[in-house]
């Protein structure tokens, strides 16, 4: 639980509503854990924009097609997008006496999360999942560090992993993507454990990061656990990946913030929490 105690901030950043909508519950019980605040982003791609004719190409996850629609309808969607995000987490964190903001950022989700993430943060990157199924919190990291006793403190995903799983009575799982050999039956999925069993996980461990979202592609989790700085995640495309893979929202822990912005003023002010 020690990784709780540095958070202050539960950072959203989600492309539109439904995306958002994932992720407030889980901001909102990590928020609670952790005794923090929440800033909720939408992340509005200028790239919708920028097609000849004032056009928006929009494809939908999973499909190769797409269909053109005017720009001003695309930006009117923004605006109920925001408006519709904005009311949904003020109505959460009322509910649960936790500060919040919300703002609209211009720029992919990845550049955002780059521009905006302080060391103070966690974020949670918003997807709308389509399975009714409420499937295990997955960790991404050393399996050596998810045992029991001082070695699952080393390991920040872990940590908060255990504590989600554990607060939402989900199984929890680890994928260690360090290195281990191909063997036969190395993609196999170990048995989950059942609900609320605590901070004992199922642990698989793959070559490469390639492995782990082949691993992921068979689960439907609930959401998944990493460090920014886990190799083969950590850039912006890598990112998209494991988004587009999982298929659930994704919390990153010590979020890439080497180019943040931190002149004051730039952002709404934080509503303090009411008691």
């Amino acid at each position: 639980m020690s990784e709780l105690l540095r958070i202050r901030n539960v950072l959203i950043v989600a492309g539109c509503y439904a995306d958002a909508e994932a992720a407030i519950p889980l901001a909102v019980q990590l928020a609670r854990l952790a005794q923090a605040e929440i800033t909720g982003v939408l992340a509005e791609d200028p790239a919708a924009h920028d097609l000849p004719g004032g056009a928006f190409l929009l494809a939908p996850r999973g499909t190769g097609a797409g269909a053109a629609f005017p720009a001003s309808r695309m930006r009117a969607a923004f605006q109920a997008d925001a408006r519709a995000f904005e009311a949904r987490l003020r109505r959460a964190a009322v509910q649960e006496a936790l500060g919040w903001r919300f703002r609209r950022e211009a720029g992919a989700l990845p550049e955002v999360l780059a521009r905006l993430a302080t060391r103070e943060d966690v974020a949670l990157l918003g997807y709308r999942r389509t399975m009714r199924l409420r499937g295990p919190v997955v960790a991404l990291g050393n399996s050596d560090a998810a045992g029991t006793g001082s070695g699952a403190a080393a390991d920040p995903a872990f940590s908060l992993a255990s504590a989600l799983a554990r607060a939402m009575n989900l199984p929890l799982m680890v994928i260690d993507p360090s290195g281990a050999p191909e063997h036969a039956g190395a993609h196999d999925l170990p048995p989950l454990p059942g609900r609320g069993a605590g901070p004992v996980p199922a642990r698989l461990s793959v070559p490469d990061s390639a492995a782990a979202l082949r691993a992921l592609d068979r689960l439907a989790p609930t959401l998944v656990v990493l460090d920014s700085r886990l190799a083969g995640f950590h850039r912006g495309a890598e990112l998209r990946a494991l988004i587009e893979t999982a298929r659930c929202p994704i919390l990153l822990i010590s979020p890439r913030g080497d180019s943040l912005d931190t002149q004051p003023g730039r952002g709404a002010p934080a509503h303090p929490a009411r008691g």
